[in-house]
């Protein structure tokens, strides 16, 4: 596999799960490069992004308009997605459409196994007769647990949680159709994303920022010395862009190539709230819950992303967290408007 760096080529990219946090960046992005997206949507009435593609970005949309065209279908329906992709012709798909927490109850378990391991499944079913086509699979170096020490793509996945565990299923029927020349398949693991945009209060950081901006103290389980690591939305986008440029040379041993993602170095959590307070101009001080203990995550390496993708992350904690603050203050200042009207 060797890399595609600095050509002027376009690609017919199908995007599942387009209207979600990475999803959204990464269909604008792909169509600022000149690649015609097929964003795959649940549900065209509840999308935010389909409804405001038009204003979202200002100049950026209108550049990019006629590059995105919306499709609708549950990921679930093998018979919508056929439906929808029904005469559609794409190089690659990135499948990022999936349960992105771990699930707090039995219910959100079941459906986690469901919408990630069945979900991709049929996300592969529905290619069926796109001759050759490139397959972006999106896992989640939360497969490898909380063990110590670093880990890269020969690690052995030792990870005990549903969410993580349904990821581990994915890959397998991932790795399974690439075997068997269905696709030609790179499946990332890349760390916490974070970054303008997100709106899953139950991560880290999203959670903490809306706590600090609410004038609460930001919660933190344990001692706050447990390391993570975190990776700017913009850097994981662009990551997710080179695999699928570079999919139709993706071919391996085992049938995908595997590709970890990260910004290189773990920071503590303590750490991270630190900075955002300090960016919130914030007076608070850390909530500690000490009865439950916080986990660290391993050092993941990301050599073979540098030297199969050209690709590292070249966004740093601060100027990463200081964006997302911004963001976050536009976006409950918004809110509050709203709320007020």
């Amino acid at each position: 596999m060797k890399i595609n760096q600095g050509l002027a080529f376009q690609m017919n990219i199908i995007v599942t799960g387009a209207d979600g946090f990475i999803g959204k960046r990464l269909c604008m992005r792909l169509a600022e490069k000149g690649h015609t997206v097929l964003a795959l949507v649940k549900s065209m009435g509840e999308s935010r992004f389909a409804k405001s593609f038009w204003h979202e970005k200002g100049v950026v949309a209108k550049k990019s308009a006629g590059k995105i065209h919306f499709l609708e279908a549950n990921i679930l329906d093998l018979g919508q997605l056929r439906k929808a992709l029904c005469g559609a012709r794409a190089d690659c798909c990135i499948h990022l459409a999936g349960f992105s927490n771990n699930p707090r109850s039995p219910e959100e378990e079941t459906a986690c196994f469901s919408t990630n391991v069945d979900g991709t499944k049929n996300a592969i079913e529905a290619l069926a007769g796109m001759k050759d086509i490139g397959f972006v699979f999106m896992s989640s170096a939360k497969v490898y647990g909380n063990s110590a020490g670093s880990v890269d793509e020969s690690s052995p996945l030792l990870a005990d949680d549903a969410y993580s565990k349904s990821k581990i299923e994915a890959e397998k029927a991932v790795m399974e159709a690439a075997e068997n020349g269905s696709v030609r398949a790179i499946i990332l693991r890349p760390s916490n994303s974070y970054g303008p945009g997100d709106l899953s209060f139950q991560r880290i950081i999203p959670g903490s920022l809306k706590r600090i901006l609410a004038g609460e103290p930001p919660v933190v389980y344990g001692d706050g010395m447990a390391m993570k690591n975190f990776i700017f939305v913009g850097d994981t986008v662009e990551a997710i862009i080179s695999a699928a440029e570079n999919s139709e040379k993706a071919k391996a041993a085992n049938g995908a190539e595997v590709i970890n993602l990260s910004s290189g170095k773990n920071i503590s959590i303590m750490d991270i709230e630190e900075i955002l307070l300090m960016e919130c101009g914030s007076s608070l001080k850390p909530l500690f819950l000490r009865d439950k203990k916080g986990e660290s995550a391993p050092e993941i390496s990301t050599r073979k992303a540098e030297r199969l993708l050209g690709w590292r992350a070249c966004t740093s904690i601060g100027d990463g967290l200081r964006q997302t603050v911004k963001w976050y203050r536009g976006h409950f200042e918004d809110e509050r408007k709203i709320a007020k009207d």
